[in-house]
């Protein structure tokens, strides 16, 4: 909660967008990983959708949310 990751990742993107020239970053997260997606919504990314039970975890299939920013 000292904003580190928000600074660390603003950084990569910045790099990514000056001298990789990437224009999109996308980020798959756990729907219920509130922390992560108010950091991602922080930095600019928008959700873009889910991906129903896209992975096995813990004995369960589970969902994750594709969240991106165009740079």
């Amino acid at each position: 909660n000292k904003g580190y990751a928000f600074e660390g990742i603003k950084s990569i993107l910045n790099y990514a967008a000056a001298q990789l020239h990437l224009h999109r970053i996308s980020a798959e997260v756990e729907p219920d990983n509130k922390a992560s997606i108010l950091l991602l919504q922080k930095l600019g990314f928008e959700r873009d959708g889910i991906l129903r039970d896209f992975e096995w975890k813990n004995g369960a299939f589970q969902s994750l949310e594709v969240w991106a920013i165009l740079l």
